[in-house]
């Protein structure tokens, strides 16, 4: 982090573990002060849940943050080898205060593929923070599909 970037005083201060000098900083990868990973320090887990129209609590951010496992090169790479959204029906969900995957994509790979769509003022956790929208959801896609 830049000085002036969101994060905690320490983050901004505390020089980093890749390149840079005194002279020049670099982006901290370590909050010394909390110990933990400079993502998840205080002031940018407090100012992303109060841009966020989510109940998540910073605490429950923070774990998912530092638990979360990297994407796989792969997922970009790895074809497909059958689309099933050209044979099977299929519903999406967009958050459209996702901050993560931006909701513009999502609606138009949803309509593209033909998708039944529903949106909700929700960020990427959605399955937290509105997890009746998303079992209404599941709900009408199998009563849709149930023979």
């Amino acid at each position: 982090m830049t000085p002036g970037a969101a994060g905690c005083a320490s983050c901004r201060t505390a020089p980093s573990s890749g390149a840079g000098s005194a002279d020049t900083p670099s982006t901290p990868t370590w909050c010394p002060r909390r110990g933990a990973p400079a993502s998840v320090c205080e002031a940018p887990r407090a100012s992303a849940s109060a841009r966020s129209p989510d109940p998540v609590t910073p605490g429950l951010a923070a774990v998912l943050a530092v638990s979360q496992r990297p994407l796989a090169a792969r997922a970009f790479t790895e074809a497909a080898t059958v689309a099933a959204w050209r044979t099977k029906p299929s519903w999406g969900l967009v958050a459209s205060a996702d901050r993560t995957i931006n909701p513009e994509v999502e609606r138009y790979g949803y309509e593209r593929a033909g998708m039944v769509t529903v949106e909700v003022d929700s960020s990427h956790l959605v399955m937290l923070s509105r997890p009746r929208a998303v079992v209404e959801l599941i709900q009408d896609a199998v009563q849709a599909t149930a023979h």
